[in-house]
C-alpha cells in the first residue's frame, strides 16, 4: 500500500516494485548486522548494545 521504487536508489535486491521496507541494519531476531571495521568488527549490532 505505501511501497514503491525509492528502495532501489540503495542497489538493493528487492522483491517487487511494492516493497514498503527494507532491514539495512538489524539486531532482531535471528537477522543480525554484523560490524565490518574498526573496535567492534566481528561483533554484531545486539553484542555490542547489550555490552
Amino acid at each position: 500500500m505505501w511501497g514503491g521504487t525509492n528502495l532501489k536508489k540503495f542497489n538493493l535486491a528487492i522483491p517487487s516494485d511494492n516493497t514498503g521496507e527494507a532491514w539495512l541494519a538489524s539486531a532482531y531476531g535471528d537477522d543480525l548486522s554484523q560490524i565490518v571495521n574498526g573496535p567492534y568488527q566481528g561483533q554484531t549490532l545486539k553484542q555490542v548494545w547489550n555490552d
